[in-house]
């Protein structure tokens, strides 16, 4: 009985939508082997999002070495996120965060060539900096801009989005009081994350987060994803902080592992 009201009820969708001529973006409507009809959203278009225009000068300065610009390294790169897409995907995880042990270790650097390599492989990621350290992916490419202090202190203001090609949101947190996450004791840690999630419907979220040694309030974040990778620095990263940063990554969240990353090698990453 259940499976032919499931049938009846998918063809009376199939036809309403038929016959209002629903818009691309609408919801539709998939039976699963069960029997169950679920809503199915199609990709939010991103092509409303200006297109930020970065020189290939900044990408170099930037150690930037996925997606266009391939060099001897931006293999580790592709394997990098083949690994991440795939563990994702076995998992359902959609929101991971990147960390360092301390500063300096090039982790949003890591990042922001992970969040390149899955574009290329298809996958439409949106990059988050809640370091807010004045170092994050928005400044390694000069496209961060002034914001006067009444705008920033608007707790509903929408945090800037910047488009690189078709696959690749970045935005970081409103404003200071987003950056400081749970220090008032509540509210949402990643500031106005969630509302671009919303918004723009990416299938991974990755969020590049302060040091997790550096006294921030990183633990507590790192309690609203999925998982966490760590970037360790050949030059400044010690074996016991990496064991300290892969400790309490584990108390918090799934600890994905750590690359190891030498900024003194064109940023490669091993």
């Amino acid at each position: 009985m259940s499976d032919r009201l499931n049938t009846a009820v998918a063809e009376a969708w199939s036809n309403s939508s038929a016959a209002s001529g629903a818009a691309p973006g609408a919801s539709e409507q998939t039976k699963t082997a069960e029997g169950v009809l679920l809503p199915v959203v199609r990709p939010v278009d991103w092509s409303d999002v200006a297109e930020a225009q970065v020189r290939s000068e900044t990408f170099e300065q930037a150690r930037v070495i996925a997606g266009r610009r391939r060099t001897d390294h931006s293999g580790a790169f592709d394997l990098l996120a083949l690994r991440l897409e795939r563990i994702c995907r076995e998992n359902g995880w959609t929101r991971i965060a990147v960390t360092t042990p301390r500063a300096g270790c090039g982790g949003t650097t890591v990042a922001l060539n992970l969040a390149l390599a899955l574009g290329q492989r298809g996958a439409r990621v949106l990059g988050f900096d809640a370091a807010g350290d004045g170092k994050g992916a928005l400044d390694l490419l000069g496209l961060r801009k002034p914001r006067s202090v009444a705008i920033t202190d608007v707790e509903d203001a929408e945090p800037p989005v910047h488009r690189l090609g078709t696959s690749l949101l970045l935005a970081e947190a409103r404003s200071p009081s987003d950056r400081a996450f749970m220090r008032d004791g509540g509210g949402d840690p990643t500031g106005g994350l969630n509302a671009l999630v919303d918004r723009y419907s990416p299938d991974l979220t990755l969020v590049d987060l302060p040091s997790v040694l550096r006294g921030s309030d990183t633990p507590l974040v790192l309690g609203t994803v999925d998982a966490a990778l760590l970037v360790a620095g050949a030059a400044r990263s010690t074996a016991d902080d990496i064991a300290q940063s892969a400790q309490l990554i584990s108390e918090m969240t799934t600890f994905l592992g750590t690359v190891l990353n030498d900024a003194s090698t064109d940023g490669a990453a091993y």
